[in-house]
Parts: C-alpha cells; structure tokens; sequence
C-alpha cells in the first residue's frame, strides 16, 4: 500500500530523516534529493526529471522508496511529462490498485495521455474498495464523458451533487459538463448554486459570465460582457464604434479573441488598432509537406487512429459534424513509435514557424513546444463547424489520409479548409493532401466544407499553447 501522499517537494525535504544505513543505492538516492531540493528551488523541475531518469532507470524503481516514486510521479505531473509520470504511478499501482490518492492522479495521467478505458479500469477498481469517495466518482464521469457516454456520465455527476449537495466542485463539474452539451440554462442553475456555496469564487462567476446572454450584467456592479458588446456593433456594421470599443476594451480581453474580433472589421478600421497584414490568411497560413504521401507511416497512422477508443462520434462541444474526434493523442511521447515521429515532425514544422510568427499574440515562445492535438475522422457529409483555438497561439492541421477523388469528382470534394477574413469574407481555401500540415495563427475563424465523397478524411489537429 502507499502511504498518504505528501506533494512531490516533501520527500526532498523529508528524506535525511528516513535514511539507515548507506548503501550505494541510498547514497545515488541522498544525491538525487539534494540535487532535486536545490532544482526544485530554483524552478528547474525538468532538470530533476531528466536527472531521475539518468540515475534510476526503470528496473530500479522496486528498490526505491514508494515515497520518492510518488513524489517524482506529482512533479512530472506538474510538468506534464505525462508519460513519465504514468509510468511512475502505474508502478505504484501494480501493488496498490485501490487507494484513492495513488489512483486519482494515476487516471488523470492515463486521462492526459488518451487512454481512457485504462483510466475508466482504474478508477472503478478503486471505487469498488471506496465507494463513497467523491473524487474518485467525479473523475469517472469525466472519463465516462471523454468516452462519449454522456447519459451515464450525467448519472455519476449527479450522483455527487446528490451525495454532497454542499461542495462546490460536484455542481461546478455538473455545471461544466452541461454547458459543454448545450444545455445552457441548466449550466447556469449550476454554477448559481455554486456561487451559493462559495460567494464571488472567481471560477464560477467567470463561467457563469461566459454563459449570459447578451446584455446581462456579469456581475453585481453592472459590467458588460465586451466581446458580445462588440460583436453586436460588428454585427450592425457600427465599425467606428466596434473599433473604438475593441481598442479602449483591450486590456479585458484575451489576445486570442481579442484578434479574431479585430479581423472581422473592415481594413481601414484594422490599421487604427493593429496591422491588417495579421488578418489575412494568404499571407499568415503556412503549408508545408511532413511526409510523401505514399510513405507507409501514414498507412500506420491510419490504424492508430482507427483503433483509439477515445475517438468519439459528434463528439459534444466539439466543431465536428458527421464524424469521429477523439481525445488528446500528441501530449506526450512513448505511446507509438508513429506518433513519435510525427511529433518530431510537426516540432520541427513549428519551430521553422516561430520566426514568422505573430509577436504581439501572447507571451514570448517558450523554449518547449507544448503540443496538444486530438484526431478527426470524417465520413460523407462530415465536415467542421467554424471556429478558433483561443487556447491556442497557434493551431495546424495534418492530414493523414484523403479520399480518392473519381472523374466525376473534384478535389474540392475532399473537405477542403477554408479561411475567413476581413468582414467575414472567405479569402484562402486548401485542398487536403496526405502528409501535408497547415498551420496559422490560432485566431484566424476556420472551418471545413462538407466531405463530398463516399472515403473517410482522417486529420490530426493541433495547438500549441
């Protein structure tokens, strides 16, 4: 069994106090700790990690102290080296399956990286010993919910605010999980009793804000929602009054929205407030080919991705109609050699971006590429609503397999990607091509026409934070 978690940081404080006698082994491990204290202080918690790896493969880690297994698991966690961190909790696991402070962080890993059904496994393994733990109850319904089984997700979320009707994250999950299935009202009941239980907590009323119709006070002085305020004067064609808006409104709105809000204004009204040169497609999307299109790695990318049984059909709170999009698949490596390669691929596409790309969009690029991106399967019919990435400061797509078109066909049959610019108008369409990735800045308003053919479309789409 493992002890009640302490935070990553607390083993490295802790651990001259548990030492016996020296062996070499708890002399690498006396090491490591001061290196990890003095890492850990200094804001370095990736060196730590790449330390833990080179001192302590993993055919050590049963002659390591559970402790320090743990506490390295929380802090790859926090690094979101999830896979890494996986491997470390799933370590612990194989002698522990029920103890709710390994199994949480454990699925939230298994979560992180896509593979859902483990995750599901592990968490009802652990109910099954703890079944009136509410946090084991909510993070199965948020798994159950990435499955795509919403009715019986419902039924989990509800089972916690039944349980608990007094803690704040049971309705404000339940609150999260029917705003993302549409059904606003019922969001907005939830996130007001969660405001009942916890007065002005900044979560809820910024999600309660997000969810007001136009017009609504936001909050108890009386504040607007800028953005719907802008975009009704967009709406309207009022350009001098949505641009002054947009300009005096800036501080409050996120960059990302903020420049997609910019790009619906005529050019005139842009250069007042920015530089049109950021709003047009033709010249901020770039497209580059990874791989040939008849390289066998996209013929193993197919299968990987046929065979993730995260991938879920119209999945709710997502822009795809009439196909398939699955869960996170490129946050981490070591799940298949193809994403492995693919991830290399796309990084050194991103780099060779960076210096093209916008620096007025967000905080300066890190040295690390945060990559997120979620596979899409489209079948005849099948196409994506319009959207952005506002979590995003730059967005792609690489497309893995396109349909073959007949004579009767045209490559714009394909679900072409198209573009929008200034004053909503349509200015950069791109045919699919296997191996080819796009990428563009993640405020630019995109969507897909409708698949016009009897094959499958099957796509990787990307954000990097």
């Amino acid at each position: 069994m493992v002890e009640t978690p302490i935070p990553g940081v607390s083993f490295f404080a802790q651990w001259p106090a548990l030492m016996t006698q020296q062996t070499s082994l708890q002399k690498n491990i006396e090491e490591f700790t001061q290196e990890g204290q003095r890492l850990l202080q200094q804001g370095r918690p990736n060196e730590l990690l790449e330390s833990f790896i080179t001192r302590f493969p993993s055919s050590s880690w049963k002659n390591l102290p559970k402790q320090l297994i743990f506490s390295v698991g929380e802090i790859a966690a926090q690094s979101k080296s999830w896979q890494l961190s996986a491997d470390l909790f799933g370590h612990l696991h194989d002698s522990d399956k029920t103890t709710p402070a390994l199994c949480l962080p454990y699925s939230n890993c298994l979560l992180n990286l896509g593979r859902l059904r483990e995750a599901e496994l592990v968490l009802k393994t652990s109910l099954s010993a703890n079944p009136h733990n509410p946090s084991l109850l909510t993070n199965l319904a948020n798994i159950t919910a990435e499955l795509g089984e919403y009715r019986q997700a419902e039924s989990l979320y509800r089972q916690v605010t039944n349980k608990w009707p007094k803690e704040f994250l049971g309705h404000f999950n339940l609150a999260g999980f029917l705003a993302t299935l549409g059904r606003e009202d019922e969001a907005i009941d939830c996130y007001k009793i969660c405001l009942e239980i916890v007065p002005h907590a900044p979560e809820a009323r910024e999600k309660l804000r997000q969810l007001k119709r136009s017009g609504e006070n936001e909050d108890n002085n009386g504040s607007k929602d800028h953005l719907l305020e802008i975009y009704r004067l967009i709406e309207n064609r009022r350009w001098e009054d949505a641009t002054q808006k947009l300009d005096s409104a800036r501080p409050n709105i996120d960059p990302v929205r903020w420049h997609s809000a910019v790009l619906e204004l005529p050019e005139k009204y842009q250069a007042k407030i920015s530089e049109p040169r950021l709003y047009n497609p033709s010249t901020q999307v770039h497209r580059k080919d990874l791989f040939n299109s008849q390289d066998p790695l996209l013929d193993d990318l197919v299968d990987y991705i046929k065979q993730e049984p995260s991938l879920i059909w119209n999945r709710a709170g997502k822009p795809t109609r009439s196909g398939s999009q699955s869960h996170e698949i490129l946050a981490s490596r070591g799940q298949s050699p193809e994403i492995d390669q693919l991830i290399d691929r796309l990084t050194d596409a991103i780099q060779s971006f960076k210096d093209q790309y916008i620096d007025s969009l967000a905080k300066p690029w890190p040295n690390q590429i945060d990559l997120s991106g979620w596979a899409v399967v489209l079948s005849e019919g099948g196409h994506q609503k319009r959207h952005i990435h506002p979590e995003a400061r730059l967005s792609g797509v690489f497309y893995v397999k396109v349909p073959e078109t007949s004579t009767t066909e045209s490559a714009g049959d394909c679900g072409n990607l198209l573009f929008i610019g200034a004053e909503n108008q349509q200015t950069l369409e791109i045919t699919p091509k296997a191996g080819m990735v796009v990428l563009f800045p993640s405020f630019l308003p995109h969507c897909t026409a409708p698949l016009n053919n009897a094959g499958e479309r099957i796509c990787i789409a990307f954000n990097v934070k």
